[in-house]
């Protein structure tokens, strides 16, 4: 965390640093309350928590699926509400939330033991995603006027089903 923000900072903006578990609904309203306090404002919000659960149904334990669901659903739900009413209260805000592929049945990674040689074989483009693929559409919701766009799915995946 120490070196993303020193990174954000060193292209002259500010960074704030906070640790929590996104599962837990009050350390949310904090989270948002303390950024708010320090920036006057918060325009957009990135829900980008996630767990993987590499185990069929009858081999997860219910800790184990509460657990998911907590970081991967429950964690949206709580920034989401926390931040919500900020935004509204400004008049101007923006919400977007990220998953893995593996979100969608027949994942490219939701296989056992496979690696980059997937991208020869299932992806299109030959070649599997880079850290800017994604920061490219993150930055275009954040950012793009005007902003309209409402309820929609971008995958953002090389089409990994090549035909």
């Amino acid at each position: 965390m120490e070196r993303t923000a020193g990174e954000i900072r060193d292209v002259g903006r500010e960074a704030m640093i906070f640790e929590a578990d996104v599962s837990s609904f009050s350390r949310a309203q904090d989270v948002a309350a303390q950024t708010k306090q320090h920036f006057g404002r918060i325009d957009f919000l990135l829900n980008n928590a996630g767990k993987a659960m590499p185990k069929g149904i009858l081999d997860i334990a219910e800790d184990e699926f509460d657990r998911t669901i907590a970081i991967n659903l429950k964690s949206c739900f709580n920034y989401i509400h926390a931040i919500a009413p900020i935004m509204v209260e400004q008049g101007a805000g923006r919400i977007a939330s990220m998953s893995s592929i593996n979100a969608q049945p027949g994942g490219v990674t939701a296989g056992v033991s496979r690696g980059p040689e997937i991208a020869a074989r299932d992806i299109a483009l030959r070649r599997l995603g880079k850290p800017d693929d994604i920061a490219q559409v993150v930055v275009f919701l954040a950012t793009s006027e005007p902003y309209f766009i409402t309820g929609q799915t971008f995958t953002v995946d090389g089409f990994q089903f090549n035909c």
